[in-house]
């Protein structure tokens, strides 16, 4: 512990390669025999049961890192040390060594590079799912990891409420125009199923029910979740399927009544695997003609979970950013939701989420491209889906970090597009319980004709 030696303080700088504007960033320090060395304001042993001091810091794995603002203190004894600083997706993980001489305090810099800039192209980050976490920490997590909008979701869980104070129906104070902390809600029952509504201008009740552990012995099964969902749209609120497809319960019914706007496909684990899988799952559901836009969000309760680990981007090209149009984006399908690879899909040269209108027989032209740096997200597969099945696909065998398919198809009835591309070996950024982490995936949402 940097209590127990004798220790003099290194100031740290953190700064963009390209343009050298000040940045956070998930930083761990080690000396040379591999121990951890927290920042000013950080804790060395990181607690990690659920609920326990979540936000500020994180482990993955074995490995403690720490959040921290563009400038930062580190009290460190003399000898030789690693610097290793990670920023989100966009950014390409950034190492230093240094070292540390009596007596001399020499500021360290260290600079972290883009490999894309999504903002640019008009995209933007998001969270849609997170627990406990307060509002400072929530901001100084997104700035880290190069997120533009965190939901932070109340909720209850039997007696214990969580978050309820800080819905206000607006962006949390703390915000800033390109970075929006929003406390929103999960209505949660253990079968009938749970659900995101956001924004919510008010808390709606009950905010869980049933038995435990959403609620009580002997608590009531009324209401359903449909009435909740009607209640948030009442609010001008969209309606996410948590975790999407379990609990599985009321899910299909509200589907085809229309009370579920969008569903995160991204979550806990694989989406790919299981029989079926949610990926399965949700091509049952656009099969049978519902719209069911892709969003994603961590599920964050402990600090063995990444925020932005799985998240979904959501394209506003025409209209500035803000809250309520990148819930507008969601709602209509201009997203695609990741692990890590950012994915491009057009067909005839329209966006994601387009609805072409066609007169049958006809030929549409489909265009597709993933980035993704393959030491970061080893991708395996890229592909192209029609209908719930791969019409063109391309195997990474070489390791690339771009791939593109073009394809051109004949339609003859109503159908869907999407793209996606997938590597089994499973990240270990949002671990929880008993999941694994998540491999490196994306998914657009539909492309309609």
């Amino acid at each position: 512990l940097a209590e127990q030696v004798v220790t003099q303080p290194v100031y740290f700088s953190l700064k963009d390669t390209d343009n050298h504007k000040p940045l956070y960033a998930r930083i761990r320090i080690t000396d040379n025999k591999g121990h951890y060395w927290p920042p000013r304001g950080h804790q060395k042993h990181v607690r990690t049961g659920w609920r326990q001091d979540v936000g500020g810091d994180v482990k993955v794995v074995d490995k403690t890192y720490a959040y921290v603002k563009s400038e930062f203190i580190v009290d460190l004894p003399t000898g030789e040390y690693r610097i290793e600083a990670v920023k989100g997706m966009e950014y390409i993980p950034s190492t230093a060594s240094f070292s540390v001489i009596k007596n001399k305090n020499i500021p360290i810099e260290l600079t972290v590079k883009r490999h894309i800039n999504m903002q640019t192209k008009g995209w933007y980050a998001g969270d849609t799912h997170t627990h406990f976490l307060g509002a400072d920490n929530t901001h100084l997590e997104m700035q880290a990891e190069d997120l533009n909008v965190v939901n932070v979701l109340a909720t209850k869980w039997g007696e214990l409420i969580t978050n309820q104070a800080q819905v206000i129906g607006a962006p949390n104070p703390v915000s800033t125009p390109k970075h929006i902390v929003y406390f929103n809600q999960e209505a949660r029952h253990e079968w009938l199923g749970h659900t995101i509504l956001h924004p919510v201008r008010e808390l709606i009740y009950p905010l869980s029910w049933g038995g435990p552990t959403a609620g009580v012995p002997g608590g009531s099964d009324f209401p359903p979740m449909a009435h909740q969902a009607d209640a948030a749209h009442k609010q001008g609120g969209m309606v996410t399927w948590a975790h999407f497809p379990n609990p599985f319960g009321e899910l299909a019914v509200d589907v085809a009544l229309g009370k579920i706007d969008t569903v995160d496909l991204f979550t806990l684990g694989d989406a790919f695997k299981g029989e079926p899988s949610p990926i399965d799952w949700w091509y049952k559901f656009l099969n049978l003609g519902f719209r069911l836009p892709a969003t994603a969000g961590t599920d964050k309760m402990t600090n063995t979970q990444i925020t932005g680990s799985a998240r979904v981007y959501a394209h506003i090209p025409d209209a500035d950013f803000n809250y309520d149009n990148w819930i507008e984006a969601l709602r209509h399908g201009r997203s695609f939701v990741t692990t890590g690879p950012m994915i491009f899909f057009k067909v005839n040269g329209k966006d994601i989420g387009t609805v072409l209108k066609l007169k049958g027989n006809e030929i549409v032209h489909l265009e597709a491209e993933v980035v993704s740096p393959h030491d970061q997200y080893p991708l395996e597969t890229f592909e192209i889906i029609h209908n719930g099945k791969v019409i063109a696909a391309l195997d990474n065998v070489s390791g690339q970090t771009t791939m593109k398919l073009e394809k051109e198809v004949v339609v003859m009835e109503s159908s869907w597009f999407a793209a996606r591309t997938y590597g089994g070996q499973p990240l270990p950024y949002n671990i929880y319980v008993n999941s694994k982490g998540m491999p490196p995936m994306a998914h657009t949402s539909p492309i309609y004709v």
